[in-house]
């Protein structure tokens, strides 16, 4: 989880319980940017919740950026992730391409039967 968007995007956005839980999962060291001490992680974890997308480069294969963002469930709690890896030299704006990712996460989101909880409905409204 700790080396893929779409893994920081589901820690971020879980519940202090389960947060805690995956936290303290040993992490994966894909690549040299990969994040392995718990201080960089719990850091990276609340960058992504409070921009509300994770963003990832190089964490999980060198040359690869990811944009991630979470899906959430009918009670508002996430349930998985959406996530888009691209060659990093074609990342020109990742505002625009997190903005799209997460319109797709509200659609599908709702299509699932989900609700969006608080925080985001903060961040992305």
């Amino acid at each position: 989880l700790n080396a893929t968007a779409s893994g920081l995007a589901v820690m971020a956005f879980a519940s202090p319980e389960l947060q805690s839980k995956l936290l303290a999962h040993k992490p994966v060291n894909s690549t040299p940017e990969s994040l392995t001490d718990s201080a960089s992680l719990e850091a990276k974890v609340k960058q992504v919740e409070e921009q509300g997308y994770a963003l990832t480069q190089d964490t999980f294969e060198l040359g690869v950026t990811g944009i991630g963002v979470p899906i959430f469930n009918a009670t508002g709690e996430v349930q998985g992730a959406i996530a888009c890896a691209m060659p990093t030299s074609r990342i020109d704006d990742e505002q625009d391409k997190a903005q799209a990712i997460i319109k797709a996460s509200i659609a599908l989101t709702k299509q699932l039967g989900g609700k969006l909880p608080p925080l985001a409905e903060k961040l992305w409204l």
